[in-house]
């Protein structure tokens, strides 16, 4: 979840969310340069904050429990674990 306002200058960011995400479908793997002019992102504090931010949506995976391996152990309650990748 991106922040709603920069921790250091207070401008407001959290409108941007879904237009990063868009942005890093179209253009995966570039730097965000294009997507700083394209919404006037000059601010260091700021674009320090959008290049940290990662949706977890695309790093989480829910798998059945038949689909863990048995080196990890799972507490009984647990229905849909859910593994983050490493990027």
């Amino acid at each position: 979840m991106l922040p709603v306002r920069c921790y250091s200058c207070n401008k407001v960011l959290g409108h941007l969310e879904e237009d990063l995400n868009e942005w890093k479908e179209k253009h995966p793997g570039q730097p965000l340069l294009g997507f700083y002019e394209e919404f006037r992102i000059a601010r260091l504090c700021c674009r320090k904050i959008l290049l940290t931010y990662h949706n977890e949506d695309n790093l989480a995976h829910q798998h059945t429990v038949a689909e863990i391996p048995s080196s990890v152990r799972l507490q009984p309650s647990t229905k849909f674990p859910q593994l983050y990748k490493a990027v």
